[in-house]
């Protein structure tokens, strides 16, 4: 871990390396009035909107969305096999497991082509009622169930206790982007003087969308959706 000050602010990074989008971030954040005690950036950190992935922000009296994470829900969920590992040789973990997943799965910015069923899709929510999230409700059902891209992926593992685990982390795709885009449309409308019912009105014209990450990740696969997942920010 390197430990350094950056325009007055201690910084922290596990990182290796950093790409020069993610340093033009860090940069920045460094120098907000608000940050408390120190910034500190994960391994894995690469360039986001604003705000690095794997960056940590702790900051006083102030809520910044992009430092929660545009891609909100994002988590990962560990489903153990019947299969112990070391009986599957890797030609077979690599030519027709991972081609499988690979051939299922859509990655990056592809898609489902056919809608994917909907009892997959988060239940219990009168969508009709939800302006935004029933204008997208249509594309998320062919985004659910797929690995988007950025740091998010899909492993298979061996356990402690020798069985292979499938490993997935993956989020909300473009749906918790514009959660984060509804509430920033709302506190730049504020900031502007508006009152309550004109930031309202704008906001409703900005994407609301609610993200589906944990069912996202159980539909992955056959295991029951939710087992061994665990949602956090990105």
């Amino acid at each position: 871990m390197n430990e350094f000050l950056l325009n007055d602010t201690p910084v922290k990074v596990w990182a290796k390396t950093v790409d020069p989008h993610a340093w033009k971030e860090i940069d920045n954040l460094s120098r907000l009035p608000f940050i408390y005690h120190h910034l500190a950036f994960m391994p894995d950190v690469h360039g986001g909107m604003g705000m690095p992935i794997g960056g940590v922000l702790a900051s006083k009296k102030v809520v910044v969305p992009n430092a929660v994470g545009v891609d909100i829900g994002c988590g990962m969920c560990a489903v153990k096999t019947n299969l112990k590992a070391d009986e599957i040789s890797r030609d077979v973990i690599r030519k027709e497991i991972m081609s499988g997943i690979r051939a299922r799965i859509p990655l990056g910015m592809d898609h489902h082509k056919e809608l994917q069923d909907e009892t997959l899709m988060p239940q219990g929510h009168d969508i009709d009622k939800l302006q935004v999230v029933s204008r997208q409700y249509t594309s998320a059902r062919r985004q659910i169930g797929t690995l988007g891209g950025g740091n998010h992926f899909i492993e298979l593992e061996q356990g402690l206790d020798g069985a292979l685990y499938l490993v997935i982390h993956s989020g909300s795709r473009r749906l918790g982007r514009d959660v984060a885009l509804y509430h920033q449309a709302a506190a730049f409308f504020a900031a502007l003087g508006m009152d309550e019912d004109e930031v309202r009105r704008k906001r409703e014209r900005a994407p609301m969308p609610r993200p589906y990450a944990s069912p996202q990740r159980g539909s992955h696969g056959s295991p029951p959706r939710g087992a061994g997942c665990d949602a956090g920010a990105d």
